[in-house]
């Protein structure tokens, strides 16, 4: 339980005081040095999003990119990126592939909070991530996802991509998961689910 749980006396209170959390994360991370991995998770659990610690860390992740996990789920507490945190991200993802899971999960943590600015860079490293065959399963599954979602596949491109058997179950049930009706019209919605499900 105390390795699960480790005693924190920032995150044990029934209101988490925010600058409490991120200065105890500073502290935790000093020199940009994790040196207790556990008790890092549980404190940035109860962390809330801002400019200072979001740069910090993008800093570590790239430092320790096995706990993309954490790190990217600390991101997920963002309605939307500023544009610069959105070039800062976009940027990491884009030199880190490495791990195709960070890649993958990290475009997830991208989605939907983007600054709309760098939308058209992003389109187009999500189309080259599709189009190139040398791109893992789990990050062309993200990418399709997002621009599917966003209505810039047309069913063609869709149906071409599922057509090559390249996903299992999981990722196509994923693509699908994502597909608006009200983008692709009840037809297509209709025979990309027959090729899906």
């Amino acid at each position: 339980k105390s390795l699960a749980y480790p005693p924190e006396v920032v995150v044990n209170k029934k209101k988490i005081d925010k600058r409490k959390v991120e200065k105890r994360l500073s502290e935790l991370t000093s020199k940009y040095e994790i040196k207790n991995e556990t008790r890092f998770k549980y404190v940035l659990g109860s962390a809330e999003p801002s400019s200072k610690l979001s740069s910090r860390l993008l800093i570590l992740v790239k430092k320790y990119p096995h706990l993309y996990f954490s790190i990217f789920n600390y991101f997920d507490g963002y309605q939307q990126f500023p544009k610069k945190l959105t070039e800062s991200f976009f940027k990491l993802i884009k030199e880190n592939s490495l791990y195709p899971a960070f890649t993958a999960y990290g475009l997830k943590a991208l989605d939907q909070r983007f600054h709309r600015d760098l939308w058209p860079q992003i389109e187009q490293y999500l189309t080259n991530l599709i189009n190139a065959s040398t791109t893992d399963i789990e990050i062309r599954a993200a990418a399709m996802a997002i621009l599917v979602k966003r209505g810039n596949l047309t069913w063609q491109d869709i149906n071409t991509s599922l057509g090559k058997n390249q996903f299992g179950w999981w990722c196509k049930s994923e693509i699908f998961r994502h597909l608006d009706i009200s983008k692709y019209g009840q037809p297509s919605y209709e025979d990309i689910a027959n090729r899906v499900l």
